[in-house]
């Protein structure tokens, strides 16, 4: 099985999706064996590799719903000032 065909491998039954990694995967792999880049595939074994490749995404989602949400907040906040501003001026104008 190449690379590739590994990577995009479906995982086994009953392990997809199945929430957070057990802390026996996690004991086999120290953090100083997983580098931020991808050379981190070839260190993990092609039976978790699944899981690793779940819960990055897991954690990439996270932060990017955390963004979107950061964003929308600093939006409202800016629009409701406009608005008041906008409403304190037309007020003083209108008198």
């Amino acid at each position: 099985m190449t690379t590739a065909a590994r990577w995009s491998a479906s995982p086994p039954a009953g392990r997809e999706g199945a929430g957070p990694m057990s802390k026996d995967v996690r004991a086999r792999y120290p953090k100083s064996r997983l580098p931020f880049a991808e050379q981190w595939r070839a260190s993990v074994s092609p039976e978790d590799l699944p899981l690793f490749v779940t819960a990055r995404r897991r954690h990439h989602v996270l932060v990017l719903l955390l963004l979107l949400e950061m964003h929308l907040g600093a939006a409202y906040l800016y629009l409701h000032a406009v608005v008041d501003l906008w409403r304190c001026h037309m007020t003083a104008v209108l008198r």
